[in-house]
């Protein structure tokens, strides 16, 4: 399905150059944390998918391979305060 599995807890870059998101998974501690992904190497314009989520359940979205989310220029996940996300992605 993806070529690589990360997890973070905090902001930061994920890839530099093109690739495809192949799933998401994220959870919350409390509240309703953002969590925002960016075709860029930091947290700057074209975002690529933003949510926010509720500690009363998690998000978790897997993309068929034609549909996942592409992104060029890098990826980088912006996480507020108390959000885990897991990125499957691929490099293309």
């Amino acid at each position: 399905m993806a070529d690589y599995v990360q997890g973070f807890t905090a902001s930061g870059l994920v890839h530099t150059g093109p690739g495809q998101v192949m799933g998401l998974s994220m959870t919350a501690s409390a509240g309703a944390p953002q969590v925002t992904l960016w075709n860029n190497t930091s947290a700057n314009i074209p975002r690529l998918f933003d949510a926010y989520v509720s500690y009363l359940s998690g998000v978790h979205l897997f993309f068929p391979e034609r549909f996942g989310l592409f992104f060029t220029t890098g990826l980088y996940v912006s996480i507020a305060a108390g959000a885990v996300v897991t990125i499957w992605w691929r490099s293309l």
